[in-house]
């Protein structure tokens, strides 16, 4: 066996058992989102829409557990960045959809963004995918 086979022979080793595991168990994802604030009203108007809003409706929804983070980096700079987690893409969008149809959410999010100030400068969307040795978000 020289060099070129070993490594044709290694990089088809792993192919049928990880297509197994893909196949036999859906892997968890995280989805973290990230808002960047400016100084004035946008921090407190989004904390109410978090906690009082967005974190009961996504209970109702089924979602795994959330984590609610607040990041300065600078002071002229205020972020927030929550975490959410799924056991999987489909759960997530089931929840996403779930979401969509609340009435009382939807309401809240109308209040959130009544005001003069946006709600937010900007906000960014990451989907995670957990490793086998992840261990499960606790609240």
């Amino acid at each position: 066996m020289n060099r070129r086979t070993f490594v044709e022979f290694l990089g088809g080793a792993g192919l049928p058992h990880t297509a197994r595991a893909a196949a036999a168990k859906p892997r968890r994802v995280f989805l973290l989102e990230n808002y960047y604030l400016k100084n004035g009203t946008q921090g407190g108007r989004i904390h109410q829409y978090f906690g009082q809003a967005l974190l009961p409706a996504m209970k109702r929804a089924g979602a795994g557990v959330s984590l609610y983070l607040d990041a300065l980096v600078a002071p002229h700079m205020p972020q927030v960045a929550a975490i959410h987690s799924f056991e999987s893409v489909a759960h997530m969008l089931a929840v996403r959809e779930t979401l969509a149809a609340d009435k009382q959410l939807a309401a809240a999010l109308e209040e959130w963004e009544r005001h003069p100030e946006p709600p937010y400068e900007h906000f960014s969307y990451t989907l995670l995918e957990a490793t086998d040795y992840c261990p499960p978000l606790a609240a």
